[in-house]
């Protein structure tokens, strides 16, 4: 079977392979990816996802676990996620905070101008309510938390 040959000039190349030295190659365009809209819905259900588990879950078990956690573990737990802060900030859940001080020793009762929410991170927390670094003073009677730098401001 015989091949066609190729045209070829007087230097040996393809009449191709000329015309595509003379033109400099075109720069490939981006293409916009598929993945990234597929990425966001995916992401959104993901989000939905958890929220309606955690809307499945009973308040009651949620509400019984919570009252054996330390009161530092409820600030933490409170700080992970929007559910779980307005669950566990609701006026409604006053009692969880409450016997989560009641487990702590020697904890004195909340005071009558901070709720007990405020009281845990007054005494258990660890950051200057002034600049946000870690504030090592703390003072009962301005119920604040100062680092060693603020201290000296004040």
């Amino acid at each position: 079977m015989d091949r066609a040959r190729k045209d070829t000039t007087q230097t040996g190349l393809s009449l191709h392979a000329q015309s595509s030295m003379s033109n400099p190659p075109l720069k490939r365009r981006t293409r916009k990816r598929l993945d990234d809209g597929v990425d966001k819905l995916w992401k959104l259900s993901n989000v939905n996802k958890s929220r309606d588990s955690f809307s499945a879950l009973n308040f009651d078990v949620i509400f019984h676990l919570c009252t054996f956690l330390h009161p530092m573990d409820l600030l933490n737990l409170a700080r992970t996620s929007k559910p779980f802060r307005q669950l566990l900030m609701s006026k409604s859940s006053a009692f969880i905070w409450k016997f989560s001080r009641l487990q702590v020793e020697d904890m004195p009762q909340c005071p009558p101008d901070l709720n007990e929410p405020q009281y845990a991170n007054l005494a258990f927390g660890l950051y200057c309510q002034n600049c946000g670094k870690v504030g090592q003073c703390l003072f009962w009677q301005f119920r604040a938390r100062y680092c060693t730098s603020c201290v000296k401001i004040w």
